[in-house]
C-alpha cells in the first residue's frame, strides 16, 4: 500500500443544532484546521451530510491505520474530525463535537481500496457535544 491514499469521508449529523441560537444566526458545520466551516447538505429526513477527502496513513509507532487532511485534527497520539456550532459573526464556539478516528481499521481501508466508489462514513448526534459515541456501529464503508 503506498504511504498516502486519498479517499472520501462522509459524516452524517443527525438533530443538528439549528441555524439560531439565543436569537442570533448560527452556523454549523465540519471545521477545518483554520477554523474554517464547511456547510453541510440537508437531507429530507433533517439530518446533514459533510463530505470531505482525507488521505490514508499508516501511524508508525503503532502500525494502525488513520487519516490525514484539511479537515483532520491531530492532538498528540488521537485524530479526529470536529462538527463545529458558533455564531455567524464569532469565532468563538458554541460547541464542537469531536469524532474520533480511534476505531477506524485496515478492515475499512482495504474494502475502500478495492472498490474506489465507495466512501468512509460514519453517523453522530448533533444534539451532543464533545467527544461522541459513533452511531451504528461506528465507521464503515458504504456507497
Amino acid at each position: 500500500m503506498p504511504a498516502a491514499q486519498p479517499i472520501r469521508v462522509r459524516i452524517i449529523c443527525v438533530n443538528p443544532p439549528a441555524n439560531i441560537y439565543e436569537g442570533k444566526a448560527a452556523v454549523f458545520g465540519l471545521l477545518d484546521r483554520h477554523s474554517g466551516i464547511l456547510a453541510g447538505q440537508m437531507q429530507s429526513d433533517g439530518s446533514l451530510i459533510f463530505e470531505c477527502d482525507a488521505e490514508v496513513v499508516t501511524q508508525m509507532k503503532t502500525g494502525t491505520a488513520s487519516l490525514k487532511g484539511e479537515y483532520v485534527w491531530i492532538q498528540g497520539p488521537l485524530r479526529f474530525f470536529y462538527l463545529a456550532y458558533r455564531h455567524e459573526d464569532s469565532s468563538d464556539y458554541i460547541k464542537r463535537i469531536k469524532i474520533s478516528l480511534k476505531t477506524l481499521g485496515w478492515r475499512h481501508i482495504n474494502a475502500l481500496k478495492t472498490d474506489t466508489s465507495h466512501v468512509l462514513e460514519v453517523k453522530v448526534e448533533g444534539s451532543s457535544a464533545a467527544t461522541v459515541p459513533l452511531l451504528d456501529g461506528g465507521w464503515r464503508v458504504t456507497q
